[in-house]
């Protein structure tokens, strides 16, 4: 595996901070933390940078709230000053972890997700892939929604796979 070096200085390149900012606000522009930050842009991403270049920036501020589609759930959102710095790792490190990446890997992917995956997977199914001719009598129709929720409570030992 190749080793990439200097991440750190893409990662504070002000142009990287800039691009950061603009996706972390895409589709949240009219929230009082994204207008705060921006009004002040400039000054947050300077102390975003300077914050990275000390190894002092903050983190671990979260909202925290309360869903319930279809169930209750509790979500911890990351600030969107974390959100900023989130998007400008990723501007720098998503390259590298894209070629190292498992070719049927489809979570947070670029050109994937759950549709490429489940095409996939049917492929497995149906036996149009050469590479596993006995896939077919391993794999059965069944609504994917059925599996995982009852994988909660089923323990590890009891799973059907080695």
């Amino acid at each position: 595996m190749k080793r990439v070096g200097q991440l750190m200085a893409a990662v504070v390149e002000p142009d990287n901070l800039r691009l950061a900012f603009w996706k972390a606000a895409r589709g949240k522009a009219d929230r009082a933390e994204v207008r705060q930050y921006r009004a002040n842009l400039d000054g947050e991403l300077a102390a975003l940078r300077f914050g990275l270049l000390e190894g002092s920036y903050p983190t671990g501020h979260y909202r925290r709230f309360v869903v319930h589609d279809p169930k209750r759930r509790t979500i911890h959102a990351a600030a969107f000053a974390e959100r900023v710095l989130h998007h400008a790792l990723m501007n720098v490190c998503e390259p590298a972890f894209e070629r190292m990446a498992v070719a049927d890997s489809y979570a947070c992917r670029k050109g994937k997700g759950q549709w490429a995956a489940v095409r996939r997977a049917e492929s497995f199914a149906t036996g149009a892939t050469p590479r596993i001719p006995a896939c077919k009598t391993v794999m059965r129709r069944r609504p994917a929604r059925a599996f995982f929720v009852g994988q909660a409570a089923r323990p590890a030992a009891n799973l059907p796979f080695p």
